[in-house]
């Protein structure tokens, strides 16, 4: 799932939520509002690339990119960087 409910329960489950951004597939946005909103622990939530083109690689970058998003999204810089690594 897309949605922050679904990370929500994902984490509740004992699991970890992967929130992707890619050229195909973009859930950061949503889901890092469990974290932003609702305050669950950040490291049960992973920060990742899924299907990226090689333009988005070198133009906008990779983790990096992914990082830059999740902290224009309100997730403090540190936090994002833990989540990425």
């Amino acid at each position: 799932g897309t949605r922050k409910e679904d990370a929500i329960a994902r984490v509740r489950q004992g699991m970890k939520a992967m929130l992707r951004l890619g050229s195909a597939w973009y859930d950061v946005a949503e889901q890092i509002r469990a974290v932003t909103e609702d305050g669950l622990d950040p490291r049960n939530f992973i920060l990742c690339t899924d299907d990226s083109h090689s333009e988005t690689l070198v133009y906008e970058g990779h983790m990096d990119r992914v990082v830059r998003h999740a902290i224009s999204r309100g997730l403090k810089p540190i936090t994002a960087i833990q989540m990425a690594t």
